[in-house]
């Protein structure tokens, strides 16, 4: 309100000023230098017309605003100064001011100088034949009122979102953020917006979300993993609480970097704001656009920066949440283990031990002649033998859990133990028609490793008593390789093969492909386990290639020379 009366005190004070000043001058044509003193200090364009709209008078001090003067007005006509449409409604208000006797105002925009400015016009009469009018440049009050309504405007797209945000499922997060981004991309004007995600720890960014104006072509594929080298200037301010920008890349010199890379894109002007949570650089939310130069005011800038705000807020809770579904999870799934590992070592446990105490019941039976003995005394032993390795399993799996299992590294002969195995295994593939195939290089037979012998062995023996379970013909073989300092072992069977669901949990504890209790197999489903847990002791990898039906190949590495 303040600006609107001191525009009409000021007009006032024109019209007195002026008529005081001419009414003078007719009287008394002798300079009156207090009045022009005054009037030389108004900042308005003030002038005489007659009821024709014709100008017989004009005044203006400010030579910079003004797009007239006196040698081109005086004397002309409204139809002559202006195009058809002003030059109309102007004689409307003219003809309307003599007629009433009321002040008649209206506005204009004019091309001044390359600059499109707002104009106040006032016209009031000042006798029944001729008006006096005062042009006013308004420009800057404009400005200030269309700030304003700008910043009222963006405020209320904000609080929109806010509210979105408060309970925003997350199946819809993806959908949201990204017309969040194209609702604050229309609004100011944007022909793209996005997020950026920071990962300083493999010093990359990669695009999240993207929006784009129709017509513009998206970036998002091509804007994953880049080095935030790239733009190291760009993410130390990112990484201070400050934007960065570029209002217009003609003002960057021809090798800078980030101008070859905007040009190459045909952006002329990017604002990057960051998203800052609990002083941690999130990432940076971007707007472009492709088409004209532009300055980001302050008051755009404090609003994108609380739309930011809420980006990195809606980022952490995205985070928070997924934690709080991988907890979710893995207590399901620790629960599943528990579940697991209780059944599993009731069956492993109590079958062997039936076999025991059941067999050996029958065994005191005096009746029964010797091999009926022997025949109960095998089933006896290999209820024992099961029971123990159970057991070793258990501590194992334990040791290696508890991280308590030690490594006793020495130097050794890789093949002889490799030999050693093959005759354990010869026997038990011999019991199923089964070859074990030897598939040791002759070039490798030599070779010493540096590493623990005990816990390769069990490796080995795990595997391929693995692969000798789950083979009904065939072969089960033994292998070595090297490559680039580590032994490179594998074990590979004819079996039934893994389905391709199934090896993302088969070297996880007490799981097999079936683990029903109704499973075809016996076992405690910890081998794999152990071999995974041993394999990465020892610093190497374990890997799998299967195909159902076919058979599969274990691999494990280990270094050669093991610290």
């Amino acid at each position: 309100m303040l600006v609107w009366e001191l525009s009409i005190l000021f007009t006032l004070t024109g019209i007195v000023v002026f008529l005081a000043l001419t009414r003078f001058k007719l009287f008394n044509p002798a300079p009156i230098a207090k009045l022009d003193a005054i009037i030389s200090a108004m900042p308005d364009m003030m002038f005489v017309i007659d009821k024709t709209g014709v100008l017989t008078d004009f005044f203006a001090s400010d030579t910079e605003t003004r797009f007239l003067n006196k040698e081109e007005v005086i004397g002309a006509s409204l139809h002559q100064l202006f195009n058809a449409e002003e030059a109309e409604t102007l004689m409307t208000m003219l003809g309307k001011c003599l007629q009433t006797n009321k002040l008649s105002t209206n506005q204009y925009e004019m091309n001044f100088s390359g600059t499109l400015k707002n104009y106040e016009v006032r016209i009031s009469r000042l006798d029944n034949f001729h008006a006096l009018v005062i042009v006013r440049d308004v420009s800057e009050s404009h400005d200030m009122r269309h700030d304003l309504l700008y910043q009222s405007g963006f405020q209320k797209i904000l609080m929109k979102l806010a509210s979105r945000f408060i309970n925003i499922p997350a199946s819809e997060t993806d959908h949201i953020i990204t017309d969040s981004l194209k609702q604050i991309g229309e609004y100011i004007d944007a022909e793209r917006s996005y997020i950026y995600r920071y990962d300083f720890e493999n010093g990359t960014m990669t695009n999240t979300h993207e929006w784009c104006r129709p017509g513009t072509l998206p970036l998002i594929d091509i804007r994953q993993n880049i080095p935030v080298s790239h733009i190291s200037d760009w993410s130390s301010y990112h990484q201070k609480g400050e934007p960065a920008m570029v209002e217009n890349l003609r003002r960057l010199d021809k090798q800078d970097p980030i101008r070859i890379l905007l040009e190459s894109i045909g952006i002329k002007t990017i604002i990057t704001i960051p998203m800052i949570s609990q002083e941690n650089c999130l990432g940076f939310v971007g707007f472009e656009s492709t088409k004209d130069h532009r300055k980001w005011f302050d008051s755009e800038i404090s609003l994108m920066k609380i739309f930011t705000g809420m980006m990195a807020n809606l980022q952490e809770k995205i985070t928070i949440e997924q934690s709080l579904v991988e907890a979710r999870i893995k207590a399901e799934a620790s629960n599943k283990l528990k579940t697991a590992f209780m059944n599993n070592i009731s069956h492993e446990i109590r079958t062997p031990l039936n076999g025991i105490i059941g067999f050996g019941e029958i065994i005191a039976n005096e009746h029964l002649t010797l091999e009926e003995k022997n025949q109960f005394l095998m089933v006896v032993q290999e209820s024992s033998e099961r029971l123990i390795q159970t057991i070793d399993d258990y501590l194992d799996i334990s040791m290696l859990v508890t991280g308590n299992q030690e490594v006793s590294a020495r130097e050794f002969k890789i093949y002889n133990l490799i030999e050693d195995i093959i005759e354990e295994f010869i026997v038990h593939g011999n019991a199923k028609n089964i070859a074990i195939v030897d598939e040791v290089p002759q070039e490798l037979r030599t070779l010493s490793l540096h590493s623990d012998k005990e816990l390769i062995k069990k490796t080995l023996n795990h595997l391929m008593a693995n692969s000798l379970k789950f083979t009904d013909n065939g072969s089960v073989s033994i292998g070595l390789q090297l490559e680039d300092g580590y032994c490179r072992f594998y074990v590979r069977d004819t079996g039934i093969g893994i389905a391709i669901d199934a090896k993302n949990y088969v070297f996880d504890s007490f799981m097999q492909e079936d683990f029903s209790s109704t499973r075809m197999y016996e076992g405690s489903g910890l081998g794999l386990s152990i071999v995974k847990g041993i394999v990465t002791l020892l610093g190497g990898e374990v890997s799998l290639q299967s195909v159902k039906g076919e058979g599969t190949t274990f691999f494990f590495t280990i270094p050669v020379n093991t610290q």
